[in-house]
């Protein structure tokens, strides 16, 4: 019996059958995770770019949601080694600027247990005390960080276009001293029609979803009565405004804010979320697909200033 011979693909050929059986797959979408592959697989906008790089998105919302604060940043670089350690607060962040993880939060509020990522753990969000902070490690670990290609289980393509930079920026934290609340508004043709906030994300995160108008989008068991305990912040009005302005060039992204001190910041912008598989619920899946109207074609357009 002669052995079967398998024949090499090239990478990049192998990516295109990938890309186009996925557009195959998406050519007509209805629930909400599958307009998020739909997007992956058929959007290829600069503007997606924009979004998905940490770094320069923040001149994008300067320039169209001025209101909307940024956190200061104490240094940007392809080798965290030539940011100097000793100019640094005691807390601070540190991020590269091209994927979907690779955080570390250094704080006072953090587990005095929990120890500094290690170059082989993959792009992870970490809460690290300052004292347990091992610097020589975490710049070995960006190091791996900065050499690792993102682009999710689906190929998102927007992630492989951002420049690879490590920087650190100002810790937000609220009154007990964590990091405060994650607001993710979900905004479709520039209108928010979801919240999701997340508790508690570096120990045990729980995400509920709420819509604008507070009533909570039951996506998993359990939610509803999760959800009794969850007010609606006070800076609900202005994260929405924000959001929407930022939101209003596109038919959909996902717009990540902070409310502290008073005031709304901003965290990223995030045009895949979950890679397209995000949602537990059918019913929820389908109720959110129907607000967004996905094109047939995207194109280049002119983003509008001060949307």
């Amino acid at each position: 019996m002669r052995a079967r011979v398998k024949a090499f693909v090239p990478p990049r050929v192998l990516a295109s059958l990938r890309r186009y059986r996925g557009m195959w797959r998406t050519r007509n979408p209805s629930t909400f995770d599958e307009k998020v592959r739909y997007k992956i697989y058929r959007d290829r906008r600069r503007m997606l770019v924009t979004f998905a790089d940490k770094l320069g998105a923040r001149s994008y919302v300067t320039d169209h949601a001025p209101s909307c604060a940024l956190t200061a940043v104490y240094g940007v670089a392809t080798d965290l080694r030539t940011v100097d350690r000793a100019t640094l607060p005691r807390e601070f962040v540190v991020k590269v600027s091209h994927a979907s993880g690779g955080v570390v939060v250094v704080s006072e509020a953090a587990d005095a247990a929990t120890p500094t990522p290690t170059p082989d753990g993959g792009l992870v969000r970490t809460l690290v005390h300052p004292d347990r902070l091992d610097w020589d490690l975490l710049c070995r670990t960006t190091d791996e960080w900065l050499r690792t290609a993102y682009d999710g289980p689906l190929g998102e393509w927007a992630y492989s276009e951002v420049p690879r930079r490590v920087f650190v920026e100002e810790l937000l934290a609220d009154p007990d001293g964590r990091p405060p609340t994650d607001y993710k508004l979900w905004v479709f043709h520039g209108r928010c029609e979801v919240v999701e906030v997340g508790i508690d994300r570096f120990r045990g995160l729980k995400e509920l979803l709420f819509t604008r108008e507070w009533n909570v989008i039951a996506d998993s068991p359990g939610d509803a009565e999760a959800a009794d305990g969850v007010a609606p912040p006070d800076a609900l009005p202005q994260l929405i405004a924000v959001a929407e302005q930022l939101g209003a060039a596109t038919d959909f992204v996902r717009v990540d804010l902070y409310e502290c001190g008073g005031r709304v910041y901003f965290g990223e912008l995030t045009n895949y979320p979950g890679g397209g598989d995000s949602l537990s619920s059918p019913a929820v899946d389908r109720r959110l697909g129907q607000l967004w109207r996905v094109p047939r074609r995207y194109k280049e357009g002119r983003v509008p200033n001060g949307a």
